[in-house]
C-alpha cells in the first residue's frame, strides 16, 4: 500500500503531465495484454525505481502502461497468468 508521502507524489501535477504523455505514447493501451482504456483501468508503471527520484523524474524509455491487472501481478499482488508454477506456501515468499 502506497504510504502518505508517496499517494501526494502521484497526485501531483507534473505526474499528471508524465503520466499523459505516456498513455498517449502508447496508445491508451496495455504493453502487456493489449487491453484499452475503455476495457481497463490503465496505470503508468516504473521499470525500475531509483532511491530519491520523484515518479516524473524518470526517462520515458523507463515507463510503460499497464492495465490495473497486469500491474497487480507485476508488483506480485496477484499470481501471473503464465510463467509460474504453484508449490505451496514456501514458493509464494512474502506476498
Amino acid at each position: 500500500m502506497m504510504d502518505k508521502e508517496q499517494n501526494k507524489l502521484y497526485r501531483d501535477s507534473r505526474w499528471k503531465k508524465c503520466r499523459e504523455i505516456i498513455l498517449k505514447r502508447d496508445n491508451y493501451t496495455c504493453c502487456r495484454c493489449g487491453k484499452k482504456q475503455n476495457e481497463s483501468e490503465l496505470h503508468v508503471h516504473h521499470l525500475n525505481y531509483d532511491s530519491g527520484k520523484k515518479p516524473w523524474e524518470y526517462q520515458d524509455v523507463d515507463l510503460v502502461t499497464l492495465c490495473k491487472g497486469c500491474h497487480a501481478e507485476e508488483h506480485g499482488k496477484i499470481p501471473p497468468k503464465s510463467g509460474w508454477e504453484y508449490c505451496g506456501e514456501d514458493d509464494l515468499g512474502d506476498l
